[in-house]
Formats: C-alpha cells, sequence, structure tokens
C-alpha cells in the first residue's frame, strides 16, 4: 500500500512538516510496510517557502535585509536555476510586531510604519542573480503599505518638495509624495515572469480595501484605518499617473489589496504577472499530482477544518486532486468544525478530529503531535476495514 501524506501546517502548533511526520507515524503503526510518501504543503503563507525547499530542486538562499521596522535580519527565499520563491512573511510578516504592545494606539504607531522595502531587497537580491521567474508568496503579511517600501526598494524614487523620501518607513504615506525613476524599475521588471501566490481577492482600497478588512489584524486602529486607507487611494493613484501605461482602475482590481497591497506596484510596471491560488501553486511546484496518482490511499489536514476549507484551503485543493484521480482521502484535522461534513460531499472522504473535546492550549501543545498520530491511525483502519 501506498500512502501519500499531503497535510497543511496546524497553525500555531505545528509547521506542515511535522503534522505530515505524526501522521506517518500513527499510519505506520497501524499498518506495518505501508510505503508513505510525505508531501507537506502549504497556502502561499508563512511556512510556504519550507515547503518548496523540501518538495521541489530549490536552494535555500540566505541573505541580510531588514523586517518591517527597519531592524537588521537574516532572510531566506527559495533558488533554482533562474526561479527565485519568496515569501514576504520573510521579511515582512506578521510575526515581526512585537507582542508587547498592548496599547491599541502603540500597535497603531507601529503598524503605521510597517514596510515591504526588507522583502524588496529580497527581490533585489534575486534579481542580481539572474532571475527569470519570481513566484512571490505574499500570505502572512504584516505591512499594509500598498508596496510602497518594496517598490522604492526596485529603484523608485519618492520626492516631497525637493526632498527624496525614504521607503523605509510607511508613515511616509501621508505625504503627498511624487514617484520618480518608474521607468528604471519597469525596465526591471521587463524580462520577469512573476506569479503571486494569494487567496485574497480584495482591492487595494475602499470598503473591502487592505486597510478596511485586513488593517486591524495587523495592528491599524479605526483611526489608522481610515488614514491607511485614503493614503493607498492616494499612493496608487500617484503610481498610476508616474506609470502612465495604466488607469486608476487597475487600484480595483481583485487581488490588489492582498498583503496589504504589496504585490500593487509589481502589477502596474510588471509585463507579465499574474494571481494564482496558494495552495494550487503549492500543488503544482511539488508535483503533489504525481505522488497522488501512484497512491492508494491519501491523507491531508490542517488546524481547523470548516467551511472555509471549501474556499481553496490546502485540504480541498488535496481533495480535488484525489477526486480527479479517483483516490480515497482522509482529513485529520486538530478541530472539525462547522461545514466540515460538506466535504464528505466529494464522495470517499473520511474526517477525523485529533483534538479531544475540552482540551486546552497547554493539552493541544504538551500531546498534539501525539493525537495527530492516534487520529491518522484510527481513521486508516476505518478506511481500510473492508478493504
Amino acid at each position: 500500500m501506498k500512502v501519500v501524506v499531503a497535510p497543511d501546517s496546524f497553525k500555531g502548533t505545528f509547521t506542515a512538516q511535522q503534522a505530515a511526520m505524526a501522521m506517518a507515524e500513527g499510519i505506520a503503526q497501524a499498518r506495518h510496510g505501508t510505503d508513505i510518501a510525505l508531501k507537506p504543503m502549504a497556502d502561499g503563507g508563512e511556512g510556504s517557502l519550507d515547503v518548496v525547499l523540501s518538495g521541489t530542486a530549490a536552494q535555500r538562499v540566505s541573505m541580510a535585509t531588514v523586517d518591517s521596522y527597519g531592524r537588521e535580519i537574516t532572510a531566506e527565499y527559495g533558488w533554482d536555476n533562474g526561479t527565485a520563491w519568496i515569501e514576504l512573511a520573510q521579511a515582512s510578516g506578521l510575526h515581526f510586531l512585537p507582542e508587547f504592545l498592548h496599547h491599541p494606539e502603540q500597535r497603531n504607531q507601529w503598524a503605521m510604519r510597517a514596510s515591504t522595502w526588507g522583502t524588496g531587497q529580497q527581490w533585489r537580491h534575486a534579481l542580481a542573480r539572474g532571475a527569470h521567474t519570481i513566484f512571490f508568496m505574499i500570505g502572512g503579511s504584516g505591512t499594509t503599505d500598498g508596496g510602497f517600501g518594496l517598490l522604492s526598494a526596485l529603484g523608485a524614487l519618492y520626492r516631497f518638495q525637493k526632498e527624496v523620501v525614504p521607503g523605509t518607513d510607511a508613515r511616509q504615506l501621508a505625504l503627498p509624495v511624487q514617484i520618480e525613476e518608474v521607468e528604471t524599475v519597469r525596465q526591471l521588471l521587463a524580462p520577469i515572469k512573476i506569479v503571486v501566490a494569494t487567496d485574497v481577492t480584495n482591492p487595494l482600497w475602499g470598503p473591502r480595501g487592505a486597510a478596511a478588512v485586513y488593517g486591524p489584524q495587523k495592528g491599524l486602529s479605526p483611526a489608522g484605518v481610515r488614514q491607511r486607507d485614503e493614503e493607498l487611494r492616494r499612493f496608487g493613484e500617484a503610481l498610476v499617473r508616474a506609470a502612465k501605461t495604466a488607469d486608476a482602475s487597475v487600484m480595483e482590481e481583485e487581488g490588489m489589496g492582498a498583503a496589504g497591497g504589496a504585490a500593487f506596484p509589481l502589477r502596474v510596471l510588471g509585463r507579465e504577472v499574474r494571481l494564482a491560488r496558494g495552495a494550487d501553486l503549492m500543488v503544482t511546484a511539488t508535483g503533489l499530482a504525481e505522488e497522488i496518482a501512484q497512491a492508494d490511499i491519501v491523507f491531508t489536514g490542517e488546524g481547523a477544518t470548516d467551511a472555509q476549507t471549501l474556499s481553496g484551503k490546502v485540504p480541498m485543493a488535496v481533495l480535488n486532486l484525489c477526486r480527479q484521480y479517483q483516490k480515497p482521502c482522509i482529513v485529520v484535522s486538530g478541530h472539525l468544525g462547522e461545514g466540515a461534513e460538506q466535504l464528505k460531499t466529494l464522495g470517499n472522504v473520511w474526517l477525523e478530529q485529533a483534538t479531544p473535546r475540552g482540551a486546552t492550549a497547554q493539552d493541544i501543545q504538551q500531546h498534539g503531535y501525539q493525537w495527530i498520530a492516534e487520529a491518522a491511525a484510527r481513521a486508516l483502519l476505518l478506511a481500510t476495514s473492508g478493504a
């Protein structure tokens, strides 16, 4: 029997790799001699780079840059013969927001500062190496700067009253800057094929925009949301004017508000830019379809499975492949929530909850790995009881 194990991370507790290993232990205990292929997955957010590095020929590239607030860090990206895999969370992730910021106004001030400039430095590094294709995985963002920092790092200049304004601090978006050297950036990006991994369909600004919908979880106060939304509108219009080849409607396109608008300048100035579902991109990159085609049964899972899973999360991408190749699939998740049962309508699907009712966060940290292994074993025995 060949089993493919392809879970997402159990966010906050286990990486996708750890979850896959736990499931594999349970499978091996339940059925000795099973051929198990580990294919940890991701959805384009934090942890996606590790999935790429474990599932492709890409090599890890480390470099010095800064985080969202200008603090020096070492960040990584993947490199495979001219193809770069850049995970925005490496340099501009939400996890860089200090945990000690308990006062809402403190959090707002930090959130207003957060810039994608450090991620832009990764782009420059990859381009200097000769990148011809860049996969930009933008989940887990801690910024809402409309790509202000990234564009600056790529070579654009911001000028306010004859003075050059740095792109390292997004509070500079409050200034009505003039954007220069746009053609320099356009020429830099012209030869590059860009694929942006995101499941977000929000526009750059407005009631459904980057600031209004995602700003609060990144620390913006209600006043900060209103201010940043207006700044994004003004910045977007300024870039469109400077580019001369686009109109303001590009700000309303689906996905321009993803990761606080980080991909917006790429869309305006890049020659070949497309958006792709993060989970689907990971499936393609890691060759999961080929593995599933040869499998007898497939495991997937995530921290919590519910109705949102059907909207394109990792388990749904795996289930779609299982349906395509007519393979049974077991979904082992930390928690099965409302709507999870809908997955069974796809046919040949088993659901198994790993976490016992009433378990605390501390319990999960202590026993979660074993619970995942036990759930995988239970589910495998149930699914194959008639085999």
